[in-house]
């Protein structure tokens, strides 16, 4: 993955790989009004900290 983003010139020097977790991800489901929820796994996401 690293080599692809830099192959695009995408600097990727604080890219964190945690082969432990998977990616987070998020899911949108409208429903027949129009109005919303959005299920979120976080993953590796909750991972981060400032």
């Amino acid at each position: 993955m690293k080599q692809g983003l830099e192959k695009e010139e995408v600097i990727a020097d604080y890219l964190v790989i945690n082969k432990e977790e998977h990616s987070g991800v998020a899911v949108i489901i409208i429903n027949k009004d129009g109005d919303n929820s959005i299920v979120l796994d976080s993953g590796a996401n909750m991972k981060f900290s400032p």
